[in-house]
């Protein structure tokens, strides 16, 4: 990431001891991956916006140590540590999350100025904020580019030139712009396909499970990438929701992010009944 943009992340990057919060999809997991291995956090939380999970091994460490801050990893949440690269601000000056690092925020991008926003990973965020080398293939540079369909934009009058900024002189991935020069979109649709890029994380008998082939994936972006082993425990449901801008009224929300320019996805918690 250039220097001017560094300057601007929260000083809690440079926290010690997280605890990571996985959301369901390759793009959070590879971020995680990517933190544990040169922060050191972990994760311990497993979030799929209906429902947050922990890891039965939390408990050990919390009767050692206490517990850690959690860092949210591709979810925008309202309150909290996070790494995310979704929009959720209604309108321009809005402040969501101070304590979140999206670089949508440097471009004051809203769901008024939707086509300004970063169309790009989470992965590719927290790749550039850590300096990691790029992967050495050029299959291994498109897996990094075709996670989250940060390519797509690219391939759009529309959206190309703010695309090329986000990627260029934010995050400082000239090479990964070169990999986009010789390659067409369906190249990129191909690569999604060929490793099932859009799979699911899920949970399922007490532990999380996908059909990515993550021994590959991981090999080819240059970091190993694995699901925890261990069991996890439902703690807290959340009610996810859609809507247009115009129906939105809620005040207790999770998180939440636009999906279009005019709409939204959010979750807010259940109240529970005694």
């Amino acid at each position: 990431m250039k220097q001017e943009y560094t300057e601007l992340l929260p000083k809690w990057v440079n926290t010690n001891d997280l605890d990571l919060v996985l959301s369901d999809d390759i793009d959070s997991l590879a971020s995680c991956a990517l933190l544990e291995k040169e922060k050191g956090w972990n994760i311990r939380y497993f979030y799929d916006f209906g429902h947050m999970y922990f890891s039965k091994e939390l408990l050990k460490t919390y009767k050692k140590l206490g517990l850690n801050k959690q860092c949210y990893i591709d979810v925008a949440v309202k309150k909290g540590y996070a790494i995310d690269n979704h929009v959720s601000n209604l309108k321009q000056d809005d402040l969501w999350n101070q304590d979140m690092i999206n670089i949508n925020t440097f471009g004051n991008s809203s769901n008024q100025c939707y086509t300004n926003k970063y169309s790009g990973s989470t992965l590719l965020e927290v790749w550039s904020i850590l300096n990691y080398p790029l992967p050495e293939t050029e299959e291994g540079k498109m897996i990094l580019l075709a996670i989250d369909s940060s390519f797509l934009g690219f391939y759009s009058n529309k959206f190309h030139d703010t695309q090329h900024h986000y990627l260029v002189n934010i995050l400082g991935f000239e090479e990964l712009y070169e990999v986009i020069q010789r390659h067409e979109k369906t190249d990129f649709d191909c690569i999604i396909n060929k490793y099932h890029l859009k799979q699911k994380i899920r949970f399922d008998n007490k532990r999380l499970k996908t059909e990515l082939d993550l021994p590959t994936i991981g090999k080819l972006l240059g970091i190993e990438i694995t699901l925890p082993s261990g069991e996890f425990i439902c703690y807290r449901d959340f009610e996810v929701k859609e809507c247009n801008v115009q129906q939105y009224q809620e005040t207790k929300v999770f998180s939440l992010a636009f999906t279009y320019r005019n709409k939204m996805r959010y979750s807010k918690e259940i109240e529970k009944i005694a």
